[in-house]
């Protein structure tokens, strides 16, 4: 007899139904969505993680060009050449250890205002000065530790002060990101009672 074919007594049906395939897909777009919803989500939190890695790589690249500087801050003995001269915006130092150049560089740290605030520079002669921390900063300024263990806001010992150097030097400041506090020690070998320089120095 001919009809449709049967297989122990049962029809043969091939595939998948409509309503079928429709509630496979429906399911494979909701774990498409969910897996690309957390997808999202890592990504986020691996860039926020990056951001946070680069600043403090950033903050501390620039705390230690400043802690270099100055951990090579020498003293010329009186009449040899120019000393640590300091107030709260600026600071000129001759140091064995300048972010580039040669070795004994007059250099300087400054604050220069920008809108809202400070941005934190570095010069030394004949070359374009460098931002090392753009601004706003606020509340910025360089302190000195003198004698009587007290903070300056100024270090301009006169040409016949035998001390030529702080005993530490603070540069501290407000960002968006928090509170900035660098102090570095100047060592009291630093002082020597003569030192032959450079012309100029």
């Amino acid at each position: 007899m001919i009809g449709a074919p049967r297989h122990r007594g049962r029809y043969v049906e091939g595939g998948f139904t409509l309503l079928e395939a429709i509630v496979t897909l429906v399911i494979f777009a909701m774990i498409i969505a969910v897996l690309m919803q957390s997808l999202q989500q890592a990504l986020k939190v691996r860039e926020r993680v990056y951001q946070h890695q680069q600043a403090t790589r950033a903050d501390e690249l620039q705390s230690d060009w400043f802690r270099d500087t100055l951990a090579g801050t020498i003293a010329p003995a009186a009449g040899e050449g120019q000393a640590l001269e300091g107030t709260r915006t600026s600071l000129a130092v001759t140091t064995q250890s300048p972010l580039e150049g040669q070795y004994l560089e007059r250099i300087t740290w400054l604050l220069k205002p920008v809108q809202g605030g400070d941005d934190l520079r570095y010069a030394s002669a004949g070359r374009p000065e460098i931002v090392v921390m753009p601004g706003p900063l606020a509340d910025a300024g360089f302190a000195y530790l003198g004698g009587d263990d007290q903070w300056h806001d100024k270090w301009q010992p006169t040409p016949d002060n035998p001390v030529r150097l702080p005993k530490a030097i603070r540069f501290q400041a407000r960002t968006t990101g928090g509170q900035i506090l660098w102090i570095v020690a100047v060592a009291a070998e630093k002082r020597p009672k003569s030192l032959l320089l450079p012309k100029g120095l």
